[in-house]
Formats: C-alpha cells, sequence, structure tokens
C-alpha cells in the first residue's frame, strides 16, 4: 500500500571515469609501470612504443631482482643452517632469475648470431633462455652431431683416397693414330 513508483534521472559518470583514469596514468607514471598492465585502453600503438614504455618497468624489476636476490640467498642459507647441513656455510650461493625483458624469436635468433664465437655457447643459450637441462642436452646433441659429422668426412676422405688410388693403378692408353 506504500509503494511509490519513480523514475531516477540519468546521472552522467563521464567526469568520475575521467578523473579515475587520470589516477591509473599518474600510478603507471610512479610506479614506473606500462599503462597497457594497467588499462585496456591502447589503440593503434606501434610494438616499438609499447617496448619503449616496458623499458623502464624492465629496469624496476632487474633492480628489485638484485636487492631480492641477496634476499632469498641469504633465507636458503638460513634454510640450510636450520637444517644442520654444511651449505650453509658456502658462499657462493647464486639466486637465478628469469629474464623480465620480453623479446621475439627474432630478437634471440639475433643475439646468438652476433655473439656466437665471441662468447661461449653456454652462455649464450643462457641468455636466450635456457634452462640448464636444456644446455647440457643441446650440447651433447651437438658434440654427437659433430662427432658423427666428423666420422662421415673421414669416410668420405677414405672412399676418394682409394679412388685416387685405384685410378693410379690403371694402365694409361697411348694415343695411337
Amino acid at each position: 500500500p506504500n509503494t511509490k513508483v519513480f523514475d531516477l534521472q540519468q546521472a552522467d559518470i563521464k567526469q568520475l571515469l575521467e578523473a579515475i583514469r587520470d589516477d591509473i596514468g599518474d600510478l603507471a607514471a610512479l610506479t614506473q609501470t606500462p599503462v597497457t598492465y594497467l588499462t585496456a585502453h591502447m589503440v593503434n600503438v606501434s610494438g616499438d612504443t609499447l617496448h619503449a614504455a616496458q623499458h623502464s618497468h624492465v629496469a624496476k624489476v632487474r633492480r628489485r631482482m638484485d636487492s631480492m636476490g641477496w634476499y632469498f640467498e641469504n633465507v636458503i642459507k638460513l634454510c640450510f643452517q636450520y637444517l644442520g647441513d654444511a651449505k650453509a656455510q658456502e658462499v657462493d650461493a647464486e639466486c637465478h632469475w628469469a629474464d623480465p625483458e620480453v623479446r621475439t624469436m627474432a630478437e634471440m635468433a639475433d643475439l646468438v648470431a652476433k655473439f656466437n664465437g665471441i662468447i661461449p655457447l653456454e652462455l649464450i643459450m643462457e641468455r636466450v633462455g635456457f634452462t640448464a637441462d636444456e644446455i647440457k642436452r643441446a650440447i651433447s646433441k651437438m658434440e654427437e652431431e659433430k662427432a658423427a659429422q666428423q666420422e662421415r668426412d673421414l669416410e668420405l676422405a677414405e672412399k676418394q683416397a682409394a679412388i685416387r688410388a685405384a685410378g693410379s693403378r690403371v694402365p694409361q692408353r697411348s694415343g695411337g693414330g
């Protein structure tokens, strides 16, 4: 019996949404976080622009990796000390982080091509993102293939030497005319 029906006016929240969008932009600038991580409103942006936007974020992550790596190394040593393991006294503990920078396959191939022969292959593969097990397996396969190729080259050389030796024993025809 006391029910009232009425019509609410449409509220204009455009200014509120713009203020929130500005706050997100300010947050991204202060924290060095690419805006693309916080919003989905990037339109018609080139890959180079996105890469440049991620540069400061990657630098921030690398700085955190350095400080947090030291922390985790000490935590692991403390755990070994708790377990009574001698590894707690080792000073060469090292925290390995994945590369925070996103690279395309073309960039990685270019890196390998440029540094191959200058830097040991293991270091190049580590930089590209292979795990320690993958590096060992790849180097093992490469060594196997190299040995197999050397064996094939030796067999070919032996065959060629046998052909040359057989050719020198064949009597030469004298030209009559």
